[in-house]
């Protein structure tokens, strides 16, 4: 346990400040450790530089700003959170020395990600939904999840395998478009409610500055966004190739449930960190549950009557967008998920009481529930990620 007293040395300066709003986003970008404090506190870590003691940082932010800190409780933050540097001359957290060569990487990030391709992604965007205004009949429905009628568990097993394409090339997308920015990404498997998806920790991002973050959070929709116009317009042009049209009817419903997906604000997709970025929020999730809950809850109204003008304001707006995500996870259940999962499993069911083993039908219904075991192993992965998650943040 290191003990901090007004003779303690500390050196901060490697932190990163972004101003946020009100406040100030700091943090350790090699770490990915971000928190947020008010002006008060940045103006002490600027002058953490290991040579001044906390006793003559004190004096010094009340002399020229007329600022007074717990200097003393602010570095013992600092510390738990693995934030500070060196104490008294003894490095606690080893950095690794920056390299800021632009390798490979970042230039193909550049190449994809420019106002050029920016101009490009939002006019894929606006020609779809312009599409599926004048022509309903592309509109998808669970049905185009089985290509073949026959054979449900080929249909699942190319539903999974381009599902799983579509969804790398989501990620690839966000990871270029971080790194073109210098910004490291990691992956990781994880669960929402009973949804299992691949995150890219993009924490780093807190590092920039705010107007650079949005394209890296859109970047998957983005090209998720080109996608689903090429698939739109391949299946008009080969709308007698019947083969063809199935293929591009699948890629549709997938990337229009990946749409929906992201409307589920309450599950921190990438709308969530766009809309936080945008207000400055660092638990607009909380807020906004907190003004639904003041409807029916008297505690809820005191703590709620506690935020600030702004954030009651913010709050009220998102409080809509979460009621729209609800009303999106209706939708994605209803129209998609279960229609899909009980006819999936009823034809798979049915081809295997009905057929011997040397039947292609019963290895057809055999495949389905290889392909449930899968998606189960990978949930169950999934779900102890999370649950490290959880304990981590309690």
């Amino acid at each position: 346990m290191i003990s901090v007293n007004l003779t303690s040395k500390v050196f901060a300066n490697h932190l990163t400040v972004q101003k946020d709003g009100e406040e100030y986003t700091i943090g350790d970008p090699e770490q990915s450790i971000y928190i947020r404090i008010p002006i008060e506190g940045v103006l002490a870590i600027e002058l953490m530089d290991g040579i001044n003691t906390l006793d003559e940082i004190s004096n010094l932010l009340k002399k020229n700003h007329d600022v007074e800190v717990d200097i003393i409780d602010f570095v013992e933050t600092l510390l738990e959170l693995n934030l500070i540097h060196k104490f008294n001359d003894e490095v606690l957290v080893v950095h690794r020395a920056s390299n800021n060569e632009g390798g490979i990487r970042e230039k193909v990030g550049r190449f994809f990600f420019n106002k050029f391709a920016v101009l490009i992604y939002l006019t894929s965007f606006i020609a779809s939904v312009i599409i599926f205004t004048y022509n309903p009949e592309f509109l998808p429905s669970y049905q185009d999840y089985f290509i073949f009628n026959e054979s449900v568990g080929l249909s699942l097993l190319i539903l999974f395998l381009i599902s799983w394409s579509l969804t790398i090339l989501h990620e690839s997308a966000h990871y270029f478009a971080a790194v073109s920015l210098g910004v490291p990404v990691n992956f990781k498997i994880s669960i929402r409610w009973f949804w299992m998806v691949i995150e890219a920790n993009m924490n780093s991002l807190w590092s920039i500055e705010r107007k650079k973050r949005y394209l890296p959070f859109l970047a998957g929709m983005a090209w998720d966004s080109v996608i689903l116009l090429l698939a739109l317009v391949l299946q008009y042009i080969y709308q007698q190739d019947s083969i063809i049209v199935g293929y591009m009817r699948l890629i549709v419903l997938i990337q229009i449930y990946k749409f929906l997906w992201h409307l589920l604000i309450f599950f921190r997709t990438d709308l969530y960190y766009v809309l936080i970025t945008i207000t400055n929020s660092s638990n607009l999730l909380g807020e906004a549950v907190l003004y639904l809950k003041k409807i029916y809850s008297k505690s809820a109204r005191i703590e709620w009557s506690k935020l600030k003008q702004n954030e009651q304001a913010i709050s009220r707006v998102f409080s809509f967008i979460y009621l729209v995500g609800i009303f999106s996870a209706v939708l994605l259940f209803s129209f998609f998920s279960i229609p899909g999962f009980l006819t999936a499993v009823s034809k798979a069911i049915t081809n295997l009481a009905n057929n011997s083993w040397q039947s292609l039908y019963f290895w057809d219904g055999t495949i389905v529930i290889v392909l449930a075991i899968f998606n189960l192993a990978l949930w169950i992965v999934g779900a102890y990620n999370r649950s490290k998650e959880l304990k981590k943040a309690t």
